[in-house]
């Protein structure tokens, strides 16, 4: 079978659209899901509670994290296991 030298030329530019039709999509997808940032807060200083708003006596900072944990002797209430 002998293929024409017209037809490769349209199947060239057929395979040209399809490809910038795929990238154009794949960039639209993109931008479509890329989060959008929000206005960064932090809720701790990293030494201390001062402005937390949380359970008074549950929460502490440890190595400069926000830390809480469950104990028999103080068990989190409504935690997921």
């Amino acid at each position: 079978m002998v293929i024409q030298p017209k037809n490769l030329i349209r199947r060239s530019l057929l395979m040209n659209e399809t490809l910038k039709l795929f990238v154009w999509f794949a960039l639209a997808s993109a931008i479509a899901i890329a989060p959008v940032r929000a206005e960064e807060k932090m809720l701790v200083n990293g030494t201390d509670l001062a402005g937390w708003d949380g359970a008074p006596g549950w929460w502490r900072v440890e190595d400069g994290a926000l830390t809480s944990e469950s104990t028999p002797r103080s068990p989190a209430r409504n935690a997921t296991t």
